[in-house]
């Protein structure tokens, strides 16, 4: 069975709230995550995950509108909240996506499950995050390996969900392909900056499947002023 990609999201966000809300192009910035997803080969469903409160009503609505499935979970807790989405729809595994990543690549999502496909066994997998674009990388989950250990994972990992599961025996720590690997370049939103950025990459490049490589060629050329980035911090 295909694992499925769980999109992590809530309207509270103590330093931009709201910003799965907000327009990026016409769309929420979280449907712009959704449609990233969506482009990935390997994907059995693409599933917003939310908290139970009622703030977060919001972010149901806009999944639903969208055509995603939701789970609605605890707010702290993020790690039941996904690993619940995942066992209530009988995913082996699944993808962690954070929804402040609007150009979340689906490339890399496809090799993960390929590599997860060649070790079966396998309990995590992710791209090198010292190697790779800030803000477009994901996590392949085994689910049934993250119920198994949930005690033994440290408790921070409630709220960041995968800490620790690096650690473990088998664990996958793969090399970004050359066209995604530019450390120091960050396409995340978490500032009304960043977002005013991602705002005008979206514009020029699109939020189509050669966006990242075309951003990522840009930014390490240099050969276009009017374009800003954001650098890593």
């Amino acid at each position: 069975m295909l694992p499925i990609a769980i999109i992590q999201c809530r309207l509270g966000s103590s330093r931009l709230p709201g910003k799965g809300a907000l327009d990026l192009l016409g769309q929420p910035l979280l449907v712009r995550v959704i449609e990233r997803c969506r482009m990935a080969r390997h994907l059995s469903d693409v599933v917003v995950a939310t908290s139970d409160l009622e703030q977060d009503d919001i972010i149901a609505s806009i999944a639903e509108r969208a055509g995603a499935p939701v789970y609605r979970g605890s707010l702290t807790d993020a790690r039941d909240r996904l690993l619940n989405c995942a066992q209530s729809l009988g995913a082996e595994a699944f993808i962690r996506v954070t929804a402040d990543n609007p150009f979340v690549e689906p490339t890399l999502m496809d090799l993960m499950v390929a590599a997860k496909e060649a070790s079966p066994d396998c309990p995590y997998v992710v791209h090198d995050l010292g190697r790779t674009v800030y803000g477009v990388a994901s996590e392949l989950v085994d689910t049934h390996v993250l119920a198994a250990r949930l005690e033994d994972l440290p408790q921070d990992g409630r709220e960041h969900v995968t800490t620790g599961l690096r650690q473990l025996a088998g664990a996958l720590c793969l090399e970004p392909p050359s066209a995604f690997a530019a450390p120091d370049l960050s396409l995340t939103v978490d500032t009304l900056e960043q977002y005013f950025n991602v705002w005008r990459l979206m514009c020029h490049f699109g939020n189509g499947p050669d966006a990242l490589p075309q951003i990522v060629a840009a930014f390490q050329s240099g050969d276009n002023p009017a374009l800003t980035f954001e650098r890593r911090r």
